[in-house]
């Protein structure tokens, strides 16, 4: 390229040459727009050549009968279109003639009959930018920064004359002349006209937007991308989405993709761009769930992108509009304005000695299958894990009837002994002990640090319902949520499948209620929880746990014979869900009856999305939880789902 058009003196030059013509109204718009009886071809002599097509058809050569000069002629067909429609076409016609700029392409008339409008601009020679990208290959800096100024020249100008241009590509953008440097815009075809901003784009220009968002996804996670290699790429993807959604209204799926987007993020990366892309994940987060009423978890987000940016008076304005709205001391670190005074923290690490004390008569200690877990067992049939070693609460569930496992058992086809499968770390305490496994209902997971992490609903023993995952602030993890039908992944997370109070169902019937009998306080997730679904905490009563069902008697475990007459459908490994906080390989020294933490990698462990002929995690593998794509293990996708029970009747049945 040459220097002629990228001197910034020149370009001022030809801006004062503008601005001049503009004073003296020498720019002609109404002489310039013909109708009937004055045809194209009264001044213009069309030729054959075709010098390109687009969306609106082809672009013809034409020349001037007077001057000779050559001109491109573009047809815009008018038949079938309503009058009103004519009228906007016209208008825009008419703006788009009132243009002058040196890097836009200049619109000499304008032709209508009763069949198509046609525009006559100038003939541009030397080509599209993106063929002369495409013939070298690559440009060099100067010329580079060449072309991106004089495009970004023209953007400038067009928006600054109201009009959206909405086809910007290096397609639209010709040279002058062949070997020269002189970059023009061209091809209105798609532009609006009217209000600057937002309000120049009609809502089916963010409909289309919001699906070529969706389409570069889709093509992310398609086969053979290694999109995990670029996280920003997806972060912005998704971010930009999540503007899409909200200037359309539809503010649960800005809230996903927000989410999403912070979800690619690493914490730990100080880095311009990623920062940039927390702070405008967390401010259009912040805004779509205000819209929804969410005040608390908007004022959160807008707190964090304030530390962030702390001079972005958006951010400042939206997150003081919030506060003076909510009543005070709501936003001041007490979401759930609770005076109950639990016992323990929420992290204690004494679970175990808790529940397996003398305030529960009628319990049982023991284990589930296949888990090094301890468990225990209250009389009206819920129960408590805590993690192996580590002493903090695991999982509450309700449990099933209690069993004593014998060390070996008869294998039903060939009729040989074989050793009952057990975690090794626990060795002969497995079987001295009750196993009981999980059973119907609503079964809350909890991380190491006794963070909420997952609330599942199974049936049968196998997933039946939702399965939602929580970060620790209390936002719901979209990727890792979805819903199953026997076992079955049915539909991928989006938060229109969660039903209005469910979350507040399982906070008020489930967790407080344990919880409050345990003397456990609430994690900060929870809190958030209940304040978000109007759980009034205080007003909950403790369950009873030592209440047993109506006509039952206590528990006694039943002792499980080995022979394969007695015993013919044998115990299966529970269904597990991939957790971070449970992906140890370590081999340290048993400390007392304690053993490393959470299950080892050498033991069984059952996964959502692993059935029947699928492979297990080899030993010291660890296994990572995929819902984008769960077709790489093997997971059936044409499930038709019977019935998905959001609210278990009998939470405690036996």
């Amino acid at each position: 390229m040459g220097n002629r058009h990228t001197a910034k003196g020149d370009i001022k030059e030809d801006l004062k040459d503008v601005r001049k013509r503009l004073s003296e109204s020498h720019v002609q718009v109404s002489g310039r727009y013909h109708v009937l009886p004055k045809r194209l071809e009264d001044d213009y002599a069309l030729t054959p050549t075709e010098l390109g097509s687009g969306f609106n058809g082809s672009v013809l050569l034409a020349r001037c009968r007077v001057s000779g000069e050559k001109v491109a002629v573009k047809p815009f067909k008018l038949f079938g279109i309503a009058p009103a429609q004519r009228r906007l076409l016209r208008n825009e016609a008419e703006i788009f003639l009132s243009m002058d700029y040196p890097q836009v392409a200049r619109l000499k008339d304008v032709y209508q009959d009763e069949m198509e409008l046609r525009l006559v601009s100038e003939c541009l020679d030397g080509g599209e930018l993106f063929d002369r990208l495409a013939t070298r290959r690559t440009f060099t800096e100067r010329d580079a920064a060449s072309a991106a100024y004089q495009m970004l020249l023209a953007v400038n100008y067009v928006h600054g004359k109201g009009v959206v241009h909405r086809d910007i590509k290096l397609e639209n953008f010709l040279f002058d002349k062949k070997d020269g440097d002189h970059l023009k815009l061209i091809d209105f075809g798609f532009s609006r006209n009217g209000a600057s901003g937002n309000e120049a784009v009609s809502k089916a220009d963010f409909e289309a937007a919001e699906g070529h968002y969706s389409h570069a996804l889709e093509l992310l996670d398609s086969e053979g991308f290694a999109a995990e290699q670029n996280p920003l790429l997806r972060a912005t993807l998704l971010c930009n989405r999540a503007h899409v959604r909200q200037q359309r209204g539809n503010w649960r799926r800005a809230v996903e993709d927000a989410t999403a987007a912070l979800a690619q993020l690493n914490p730990t990366d100080s880095s311009a761009p990623s920062q940039k892309l927390r702070v405008k994940a967390l401010y259009r987060r912040g805004l779509a769930l205000e819209q929804l009423g969410q005040k608390l978890r908007a004022f959160g987000d807008l707190n964090l992108a304030l530390k962030l940016a702390p001079t972005n008076e958006g951010i400042l304005v939206a997150a003081r509009r919030i506060k003076e709205v909510t009543p005070s001391g709501v936003l001041d670190g007490k979401p759930c304005a609770v005076s109950w005074e639990p016992e323990h923290p929420y992290c204690t690490k004494d679970v175990l000695r808790i529940a397996d004390s003398e305030r529960f008569p009628g319990r049982l200690r023991g284990f589930t299958p296949l888990d090094s877990n301890p468990v225990v067992k209250f009389a009206n049939g819920i129960g408590v894990a805590a993690f192996h070693a580590d002493g903090g609460l695991a999982a509450i569930w309700p449990l099933g009837p209690a069993k004593l496992l014998p060390k070996q058992r008869e294998r039903q086809d060939t009729g040989h002994v074989v050793p009952v499968p057990a975690p090794p770390e626990l060795g002969d305490e497995y079987f001295s002990r009750p196993n009981m496994r999980p059973t119907d209902g609503i079964h809350v997971r909890y991380g190491l640090g006794g963070d909420l992490r997952w609330i599942l609903n199974c049936r049968g023993q196998e997933l039946h319902g939702l399965a939602l995952r929580f970060e620790p602030e209390g936002f719901l993890k979209c990727g890792d949520c979805a819903v199953f039908c026997n076992g079955r992944l049915v539909e991928k997370w989006q938060e229109s499948l969660l039903p209005d109070g469910y979350l507040g169902f399982v906070m008020g019937e489930v967790v407080v209620p344990v919880k409050k009998a345990l003397a456990i306080g609430l994690s900060p997730c929870e809190r958030r929880l209940c304040y978000e679904n109007n759980v009034d905490v205080d007003a909950i009563s403790p369950a009873e746990l030592n209440q047993l069902p109506e006509g039952a008697s206590p528990e006694v475990p039943r002792v499980v014979s080995g022979s394969a007459r007695e015993n013919r459908e044998w115990w299966r490994p529970q269904v597990q869900v991939a957790d971070p906080s449970k992906a140890y390989d370590k081999d340290c020294e048993l400390d007392g009856h304690f053993a490393p933490i959470g299950p080892s990698s050498h033991s069984v462990e059952v996964r959502p999305f692993l059935k029947a002929g699928c492979s297990l995690p080899e030993p010291g593998e660890t296994p990572l939880l995929n819902t984008r794509n769960p077709s790489k293990v093997n997971v059936p996708q044409k499930a038709e789902p019977k019935e998905l029970p959001m609210y278990p009747g009998d939470l405690f049945a036996p």
